[in-house]
C-alpha cells in the first residue's frame, strides 16, 4: 500500500518530464523544417541566376526559321526566301531596343504565306473552326407563293421538306445527343483506318452536301481514307451529282472525297457492295445519304473493331 501511494505522490513529476522531453523534441522538427526553407537572401541569389545558364547550345525552331544558340543569345540563322517550296516567306527581323546580355533574344517577324502553298492547304483542308447554328423554325416559314410551290414539289418528288433542307444550307451545328458517360471515355490513340460508303438514288442534293459535311466537320482526318458517295444510277431529272460534284470542287479536298456511278440501278445492297470493291480502308463504314453524324461518331466503332477484328 505505501508503494502504491507512493507512486501516486510522483505521477505530476513523471508527467511533467515526459512533457519536457517532448517538447524538445517537438521544437527541433521545428527548426529542422526552418533550416530547409530557402531565406529571403538566398530567394534573392535564385532569381538573379543567369538566363544563360538554362540555354543548350542546339538549334532552336521560331516561327518557321532555323535559329543558333550561340551563349546567351539566339540569333536567327540565314533564310532562303526564294525557296518557293517553304509555306512561310521570312521579313526582316525586327531590332530589340533591349540589349540586355543575360536576356534571350528572338526576332519578331512578319510572316506572308507562299500563294502556291497556301492553294494546297485550301486544296486538302478538312472542316470548319466554326459551324453555323440554324433556326428551323424561322427558316420552316413560307415566304409568297414561289416558296409554296417549291415547298409542294419538294415533297411531291422527295417525300419529305426539301424546301427547308435548301434553306439549312450546306452544314449547320446539331446538339451534341452523347450520353455524359459517353463523353468521358476515352479510345485507343492508334485506330484502323475507315472507308465510308454512302449509297445514294435520286437524292437532294442539299441533303446530301450536308451529309458529307457533317463527316468533314466531326470526324479526324486520319481516321478517314476515303468518303466514296456511290450513285446507284439516279434519274436524269433527280441526280444529285452534277451539284454536289461542282460543290465538292470548292470545298472538298479532292484526295478523300471520291465519286462512283453504277452502268445501272442495282438496288442498295449491290451498290454497297460495288462501293466496298473500290474501296482502300482497313474498315468499311456504310451511311445513309440523309443522315448527319454527330460529335466523335467514329472512334468508337473503331475501337471495338480494333479490340475484337473477328467479331
Amino acid at each position: 500500500m505505501m508503494r502504491i501511494s507512493s507512486i501516486r505522490r510522483r505521477w505530476p513529476f513523471i508527467l511533467l518530464v515526459f512533457i519536457f522531453f517532448w517538447l524538445i523534441f517537438t521544437f527541433s522538427n521545428f527548426n529542422g523544417i526552418d533550416n530547409q526553407i530557402p531565406s529571403e537572401s538566398e530567394r534573392q541569389e535564385l532569381s538573379n541566376i543567369e538566363i544563360n545558364s538554362n540555354i543548350n547550345k542546339e538549334d532552336v525552331k521560331f516561327n518557321g526559321a532555323e535559329l543558333e544558340v550561340e551563349g546567351n543569345k539566339v540569333e536567327s540563322a540565314d533564310i532562303n526566301k526564294e525557296d518557293e517550296d517553304r509555306a512561310v516567306e521570312h521579313g526582316d527581323p525586327f531590332d530589340f531596343v533591349n540589349s540586355d546580355e543575360n536576356i534571350v533574344k528572338i526576332p519578331i517577324q512578319d510572316s506572308k504565306v507562299n500563294p502556291r502553298i497556301l492553294e494546297l492547304a485550301n486544296e486538302e483542308r478538312w472542316g470548319l473552326d466554326k459551324v453555323p447554328e440554324v433556326n428551323l423554325s424561322e427558316l420552316a416559314v413560307i415566304n409568297g407563293p414561289g416558296e409554296e410551290e417549291r415547298h409542294k414539289k419538294g415533297f411531291r418528288d422527295y417525300v419529305f421538306n426539301a424546301l427547308l433542307s435548301d434553306k439549312i444550307g450546306p452544314r449547320r451545328k446539331i446538339p451534341d445527343t452523347r450520353n455524359q458517360l459517353c463523353k468521358d471515355q476515352v479510345y485507343g490513340e492508334v485506330l484502323p483506318s475507315a472507308s465510308i460508303i454512302i449509297c445514294y438514288f435520286n437524292e437532294l442534293p442539299s441533303v446530301l452536301i450536308r451529309m458529307v459535311n457533317s463527316i468533314i466537320d466531326r470526324t479526324q482526318k486520319e481516321l478517314v481514307t476515303e468518303v466514296l458517295l456511290v450513285n446507284d444510277c439516279s434519274d436524269s431529272d433527280k441526280d444529285a451529282e452534277p451539284e454536289v460534284k461542282a460543290y465538292a470542287e470548292k470545298n472538298w479536298p479532292k484526295s478523300k472525297i471520291k465519286f462512283l456511278r453504277t452502268d445501272k440501278n442495282e438496288g442498295l445492297i449491290r451498290a454497297k457492295m460495288f462501293g466496298a470493291s473500290q474501296s482502300t480502308g482497313e474498315v468499311l463504314v456504310f451511311l445513309d445519304s440523309h443522315c448527319e453524324v454527330n460529335e466523335n461518331w467514329l472512334p468508337p466503332l473503331l475501337d471495338r473493331i480494333k479490340e475484337s477484328p473477328s467479331k
